[in-house]
């Protein structure tokens, strides 16, 4: 989304200080939601707050898909938070559910830290207006 920032301001008339909430929403959410999501497991069950979390990151997505076309700020907030909410219950709940032996958890924290790289690339390319090169 980063890369975004100048066209879709832009576009949606945003100024400086509404921009940053774009990428912040996400980090927000997601950092408030690990640790509820992880209680929420204990009651409602691990593999149903991974498949919930699953579903609702692919719904902030759809929303990010919606936003950056149609050039909405608030909407494009809204799908960063609602895939803040369901990323921070997938991290929950798949920390717990892997196996605990000495390379499972190094291992988890390399392939989240891997898929967190392609985000902010796939936002850039939900905005029509985007001025990067491909």
């Amino acid at each position: 989304m980063l890369i975004s920032y100048l066209p879709f301001s832009a576009a949606t008339g945003a100024d400086t200080p509404d921009l940053p909430w774009v990428t912040d929403a996400f980090a927000v959410v997601l950092g408030a939601t690990v640790l509820s999501a992880g209680v929420l497991g204990d009651l409602f069950g691990r593999p149903r707050m991974a498949l919930l979390g699953l579903v609702l990151t692919v719904a902030g997505a759809a929303l990010d898909v919606v936003a950056g076309t149609t050039a909405t700020l608030r909407l494009l907030w809204t799908g960063q938070a609602v895939a803040g909410v369901g990323g921070g219950m997938v991290m929950s709940a798949t920390l717990v559910l892997i196996p605990a032996r000495p390379r499972a958890i190094p291992l988890w924290a390399v392939v989240a830290g891997l898929g967190g790289r392609p985000r902010p690339r796939a936002g850039d390319w939900t905005c029509p207006a985007r001025s990067s090169p491909r």
